[in-house]
């Protein structure tokens, strides 16, 4: 048990065997390293190795209490303990080296206490029996993901033994590269220590960014600044003290340890950082309260400095208004409910009050409840899904301008268009669950949704806003296919006029598509973007994504097309014609689809918010039947 690391199963042999042979120095010495390097009672393994006849037989002894010390954080008699073995003359050279760098070590961990970092609580998040990773991203904003290291990767840093790990995308100023953290283990004899890596471009330019030189503790995740000019390490694995996160700068090529003080107790924990580059703040995720129940996030100021306060982030939204790429409600999935106000009062365009309804609780248990909820689970999976892709899209995006040869730039280009149709279609597989969830949700209302009405139209005002009708539209077979549904014998307003509208105030335009022989834009009547939503339900069909505005023709005779900016990644999604029935919305996408675009969906919106098809569904029907 002690050769293979298991030092819980050594020392509770080696206890037993010291209480036969209570003088028996080996005993003595190998329940003492079990304890020390189990980190299971440190204090107990110094005083075991201090037994006179120890350090006759094993000369290292002397060293090992220094590390119980180190582990204790009781840095200054781990110091004058490593001073000892360098004076001593029995103690082998290799375990005088260890205590050099250890003394080092120790003496740079004792001054930083001195001046410890101002930690504030920042949020707290209940785990319940989930998995950890969701809350983090309820907390943070950001996503993980789970990913297999390659084989190849394996082979040429002996890692083998390290199972998949979670690899936290995080994007410094420069753009230029991701960091990984991984649960690593200690190397064997003559193999390098590989535990945190970060790479720039692909897997081929993955390289460990430890330093050799320097001492390693064990560390357990990191983030590293541009530049390496600083990190933020956990170090669990170094004892129950009162201290376990070293912040670090790099000087002159080597790290020197600069705050080594956080008040949290535990010897197992899982953490991440979040870096607020414009603050110089880190928040450290961690798990440790209540027994790993509750996430914690903590604001920690670096370098030593009073701490800012941080925007507090909105509470997620319900499942009922899940729009594309929202935080996760852990409260929803580890509870199986959704917290969320009755009523949210607003204005309205008018100025007089008005109240927007929120759906009660939802109460589920048994089966129900946990086909809810892994539903809600594999809908998260291919949201993250999408989201790592629409990032690696975007990087390589930014990279494209320095591609020099115009054949290569065009075939990265079309990986690039590939990429981005292949997050939006994990995203509509994800909204089908989420939708999928609603239905099951809608089961378990305690009451019955407030239904919507709209608002009367006065017949003077609105009469006169509308342009007068136009022709009827050609229906000859030479002409290209069109549908156009019209309310109340009025023809809509053209899409032109909707870009000049602002967002609060869109035109409702009533049901229509249409595919023209041509393509209806041009450079000097683009595309329109962000021409906002009409009150009630409305429905559009998906047909792109892009980091940028498009070429006016890009989806040739497609009428009307407009653009949405995602005001969190900036991604612009297209969407062809405007719905408000959806048996009309699902003809129309037959025909796009057999029009080229393949990967084209329907997506829906409420009073601006979007929402899932099986919500849409049953406003629609609320409003026809009130």
């Amino acid at each position: 048990a002690f050769d293979s690391a298991n030092y819980g199963s050594a020392a509770y042999c080696y206890n037993a065997l010291l209480e036969l042979f209570p003088k028996d120095p080996a005993y003595h010495y190998y329940l003492g390293l079990s304890l020390i390097l189990g980190n299971s009672d440190p204090a107990r393994g110094i005083e075991l190795l201090k037994f006179p006849a120890v350090r006759e037989f094993y000369p290292d002894a002397l060293y090992w209490q220094g590390e119980g010390y180190r582990y204790l954080y009781r840095f200054d008699e781990a110091q004058s303990v490593y001073t000892s073995c360098l004076s001593e003359k029995q103690i082998p050279s290799a375990v005088k080296k260890n205590a050099q760098l250890a003394r080092a070590w120790a003496d740079s961990a004792r001054k930083a206490i001195q001046n410890p970092v101002h930690v504030t609580v920042y949020k707290e998040v209940f785990l319940g029996a989930g998995p950890p990773w969701p809350p983090y991203i309820s907390v943070t904003g950001d996503t993980f993901v789970l990913m297999t290291l390659p084989e190849s990767l394996l082979q040429r840093y002996s890692l083998r033994e390290i199972p998949p790990l979670w690899i936290v995308p995080l994007h410094p100023p420069d753009g230029s590269r991701l960091v990984f953290s991984a649960s690593g283990r200690w190397p064997r004899k003559y193999e390098k220590w590989e535990n945190v890596f970060h790479q720039t471009t692909g897997w081929s330019d993955f390289r460990p960014v430890t330093d050799d030189k320097s001492p390693v503790p064990e560390f357990s995740s990191a983030f590293f600044l541009p530049r390496d000019s600083g990190w933020y390490v956990s170090t669990p694995a170094m004892g129950t003290g009162q201290h376990d996160i070293v912040i670090s700068l790099r000087k002159n090529g080597r790290y020197h340890t600069e705050v080594l003080a956080f008040p949290l107790n535990s010897p197992a924990d899982e953490v991440a950082f979040y870096p607020e580059q414009e603050k110089n703040l880190a928040i450290l995720l961690s798990n440790r309260r209540a027994g790993g129940r509750f996430l914690t996030a903590y604001e920690i100021a670096w370098p030593a400095m009073e701490a800012e306060v941080l925007t507090k982030q909105n509470d997620p939204v319900t499942l009922s208004f899940f729009p594309a790429r929202a935080s996760y409600n852990a409260d929803a999935v580890a509870n199986g409910s959704a917290k969320e106000s009755n009523r949210q009062p607003g204005r309205a365009e008018n100025g007089k009050n008005r109240t927007q309804f929120a759906p009660p609780p939802v109460v589920m248990t048994g089966e129900d409840q946990s086909g809810y909820l892994t539903l809600l689970n594999e809908a998260l999976r291919l949201q993250l899904k999408s989201d790592s892709i629409m990032r690696v899209a975007e990087e390589q995006k930014q990279h494209l301008t320095e591609v020099k040869d115009p054949a290569e730039r065009v075939r990265r280009s079309r990986e690039i268009s590939l990429l981005f149709s292949k997050s939006d279609s994990l995203q509509n597989l994800a909204n089908m669950r989420y939708s999928l969830a609603r239905e099951m949700e809608m089961k378990y209302l305690q009451k019955e949704i407030p239904r919507y009405r709209p608002p009367a139209k006065e017949s003077g005002r609105n009469a006169t806003a509308l342009p007068p009708a136009r022709e009827p539209l050609s229906s000859s077979k030479k002409d290209a296919e069109k549908i156009v549904v019209t309310e109340k014998k009025q023809e809509p307003a053209p899409m032109e006029d909707l870009a000049h509208v602002p967002s609060n105030k869109a035109i409702d335009a009533g049901d229509v598509f249409e595919i023209r022989p041509d393509s209806p834009y041009s450079a000097s009547s683009p595309i329109p973007l962000d021409t906002g939503f009409p009150e009630g339900v409305l429905y559009r069909i998906q047909i792109g994504a892009f980091s940028k505005p498009v070429k006016p023709e890009m989806f040739r005779g497609l009428y009307p097309v407009i653009g949405e900016r995602s005001a969190e990644s900036g991604i612009i999604r297209y969407y062809a014609g405007m719905f408000r029935s959806i048996s009309t919305a699902e003809k129309a996408l037959k025909k796009v689809k057999e029009y080229g675009f393949s990967e084209a969906f329907i997506v829906s919106w409420f009073q601006g918010k979007r929402i899932s098809l099986i919500r849409a569904r049953e406003l629609e029907q609320m409003m026809q039947n009130p």
